[in-house]
Order: structure tokens, then sequence, then C-alpha cells
């Protein structure tokens, strides 16, 4: 497996857009700030994630439900 690791500092200025095409209602989102914890991509100022780069997808990441998108954004 070859593997590019991420890590990245942004020093409270995270900037997160998601949009949720699926549901009827249409979430969209955009924040400003720190990386929300409960996303599995880091938290505070640091982002950090590996990716497979034979498939494309995150290693290890729990993909997280949209309420729970929604609401770490909220928090930003």
């Amino acid at each position: 497996m070859r593997i590019i690791e991420i890590n990245a500092k942004c020093n409270d200025c995270c900037m997160i857009g998601f949009s949720d095409t699926d549901d009827d209602t249409a979430l969209t989102k955009t924040k400003h700030g720190y990386v929300p914890r409960n996303l599995g991509i880091g938290g505070g100022d640091y982002i950090k994630i590996k990716i497979d780069a034979d498939s494309g997808e995150i290693i290890g990441w729990d993909f997280p439900d949209n309420e729970t998108i929604s609401e770490e954004m909220d928090k930003m």
C-alpha cells in the first residue's frame, strides 16, 4: 500500500465546506475557525490524515453522519 500522510497546521484559519446534495433539505455550510475534533481529520489547529494512494480513500476514517458534521461545524 502506498500512503500519503498529510499533517498541516492552520492557526485558527481552517475553512470547511459541507454540502449534502442527497438530502431534500440540501444542507450547505461553510465555516472558518478551528479544525473540528469529531470529524476524524485532526482537531484544533491541526489536520492529520493518511490517504491510500492506490484507492484514494482516507485510511482509518470513520465517515461521520450528516448530523455529526453539521454539529461539529456549528462549534467552529
